[in-house]
């Protein structure tokens, strides 16, 4: 058998021939096209030709509806970490969005009036309002010609664009319902109407996307999603390369998180009155938030409040936190998937946090940290601490954290997954 490559572009974009010169001269030949069945000439000859048709380079779309995707300040900067991860590994990458910003901001404003009465009136599930955004998205899809769109952070509904769209999110609705603040303390309209109007949309999408298992298992079971795929979101911090650590005599601790009771940051708080208590130098660097009151001032505990990544100065700061931690703890009662996990990997820092939402993904319990139950109490925490400072304990455990890191939570592996997804969804041709 012979094979001779017939054409090949820049792009990826080939066509190779194959010959048979055994075949019988009876024989119709064969055409094989990728893209399709084979084929059958009319004509007689005595040898097979197969002939694979043109594959190109995908062409893929990243849309976010509030902002530009690039922009670091949309989305905590994820859509920006990730398009930068994928143009690293993939050539044909185009942006949508921002789509209708007067209208979002209009509608979020109307979003937080109705929350201030109790009866808040989500746009995201309000079908005009989802038409509206995909009327425009659609306009934009027709603009670029992508093959495939990824939709981070909301979805469309009966989107006329002809193209697949795979929606990449943290949660499901149905799980934020009356856990998180924006999905709490809405209008029986919004709550009536959120779990089926997020079924039609999903189903009716080319694939679901969620960065975490717990998500993923969620979307399959509650909506009958069969194509549902992870892709565990990156770290979204410069890779600060590898740290070598030792188990500290005293301990520097850091917490994250901009809701003070949801993260858990009064449970870390009293985490370091605990190990004080026992005679251990423990310090606390809460960033994210203030305490509601003088109450939770303590001489070991540094309030930085809010800490913006899209700037240099905050950036370099959060960097210099991150290397003088010793433990990184986040005693959280409600997370999807917590980035700021993915960051303490980056630097090689244990954890200690809770087993809620997505946090499992993030952290194998007894590799890379320990992880509790949302009840746990402060004590139990400051026992887990200290059995993450054994210094056996404490330099396995910065070490999985850094090979997990490298494995998982880099936006390359991210996106080389995302690519996997988008294969999935396209004609073999594409790709």
């Amino acid at each position: 058998m012979d094979a001779v490559l017939v054409r090949l572009d820049r792009s990826g974009a080939c066509e190779v021939r194959l010959t048979l010169p055994q075949a019988r001269a009876d024989e119709h030949p064969l055409e094989y096209c990728a893209c399709g069945p084979p084929r059958y000439s009319r004509r007689r000859t005595g040898r097979i030709c197969v002939s694979v048709a043109t594959v190109r380079h995908m062409r893929i779309a990243v849309c976010t509806l509030t902002g530009a995707p690039d922009d670091v300040r949309v989305w905590s900067g994820t859509p920006a970490h990730f398009l930068e991860g994928l143009r690293a590994v993939h050539d044909e990458v185009v942006t949508i969005g921002p789509l209708a910003p007067t209208a979002y901001k209009a509608l979020n404003k109307f979003a937080g009036l109705t929350g201030k009465l109790g009866r808040k009136v989500n746009w995201e599930v309000e079908p005009a309002a989802l038409r509206f955004f995909t009327k425009a998205f659609d306009r934009e899809v027709a603009r670029v010609k992508p093959d495939v769109v990824i939709v981070l952070g909301w979805y469309p509904l009966r989107s006329a664009s002809g193209i697949p769209i795979i929606y990449w999110g943290d949660a499901t609705i149905g799980q934020r319902l009356n856990q998180s603040p924006h999905w709490s303390g809405l209008s029986a309209r919004t709550s009536k109407q959120a779990e089926p109007l997020e079924a039609e949309a999903l189903r009716e999408l080319a694939g679901v996307m969620m960065p975490s298992r717990w998500a993923l298992d969620d979307t399959k079971s509650r909506y009958g999603i069969t194509r549902a795929f992870i892709a565990p979101f990156g770290s979204n911090v410069k890779d600060p390369g590898h740290i070598s650590r030792v188990a500290p005599e005293g301990v520097r601790l850091l917490t994250m998180g901009v809701k003070w009771h949801r993260k858990g940051m009064d449970k870390a708080v009293e985490t370091v009155d605990a190990l004080q208590a026992r005679g251990i130098s423990a310090h606390l660097d809460v960033v994210g938030v203030n305490p509601p009151s003088a109450d939770w001032n303590r001489e070991y505990v540094t309030y930085h409040g809010f800490m913006a990544k899209a700037t240099d100065a905050d950036r370099e700061k959060l960097g210099a936190m991150y290397r003088n931690a010793d433990v990184f703890l986040l005693p959280t009662r409600n997370d999807p998937f917590p980035m700021v996990l993915a960051e303490a990997a980056a630097y090689s820092l244990p954890v200690v946090a809770s087993t809620v939402g997505g946090v499992p993904d993030r952290v194998e319990s007894g590799m890379a940290g320990i992880l509790l139950d949302p009840e746990a109490t402060p004590d139990a925490y400051a026992d887990a601490v200290r059995s993450v400072l054994n210094p056996d304990t404490y330099t396995a455990m910065s070490t999985s954290a850094r090979a997990r890191y490298e494995t998982d939570f880099t936006w390359e592996s991210c996106a080389r997954r995302v690519i996997k997804a988008c294969r999935a969804v396209l004609p073999v041709g594409v790709q």
